[in-house]
């Protein structure tokens, strides 16, 4: 039998695997957001830094999917640049500004997607 846990990755996976990349993108920012408001309300600084660690293997991917031709696309490398960046420390104010800017692109995807 599978318990909760197991099912919730076959879901995710499922639901990863089966999606366009443009929703995989705005599935990626909602990940990221998600788990750095976590790391906001971790106490465990094992745990926060596991949730930032997330958070960065996360924006590797997105670094590495853009195909960087463009000022567009040149400008979203460095401000995924920057935000990886800022989270190599656990300091609450470049957690939130991370936070703040992964939120920006994250609607701006969606809306995008919409």
């Amino acid at each position: 039998m599978v318990n909760p846990s197991q099912m919730s990755k076959i879901y995710s996976s499922m639901q990863i695997s089966t999606s366009s990349n443009p929703a995989n993108i705005c599935m990626l920012h909602t990940k990221c957001t998600y788990f750095l408001k976590q790391a906001l309300q971790q106490q465990n600084p094992e745990q926060n830094r596991l949730l930032l660690d997330k958070v960065q293997n996360i924006i590797a991917e997105l670094e590495h999917s853009l195909i960087v031709e463009d000022s567009l696309s040149r400008g979203l490398f460095y401000i995924y640049d920057y935000c990886y960046s800022l989270l190599e420390s656990t300091d609450t104010e470049a957690i939130e500004n991370a936070l703040s800017l992964l939120s920006v692109l994250r609607d701006t995807f969606d809306e995008l997607l919409g």
